[in-house]
């Protein structure tokens, strides 16, 4: 596991299986997804093992702009369109 996800779970007390299942739904995640989940565990303030499972399974509800200078670019990588105004 990265910095990251050490981060998100240090200083937490939590029951092994979910840290394990935790463990596991992270591993099916690309990398993309996990730049989703650790911008949007910070951003929600989310603190149990519990809320961040939840968030593994919900990661296509953010999105996350590299850089403002290429909008249209960034638009098109999250909606899928080549055809964006």
């Amino acid at each position: 596991m990265d910095g990251n996800f050490i981060g998100m779970v240090k200083e937490n007390y939590c029951n092994i299986d979910e840290l394990n299942f935790l463990i596991k739904r992270m591993e099916s995640l690309t990398s993309k997804e996990k730049n989703i989940l650790y911008a949007s565990a910070d951003a929600t303030g989310v603190k149990t093992i519990m809320e961040l499972i939840n968030l593994t399974y919900n990661t296509h509800c953010y999105s996350i702009i590299k850089s403002f200078n290429k909008l249209h670019e960034e638009g098109r990588e999250i909606y899928g369109s080549s055809t964006l105004i």
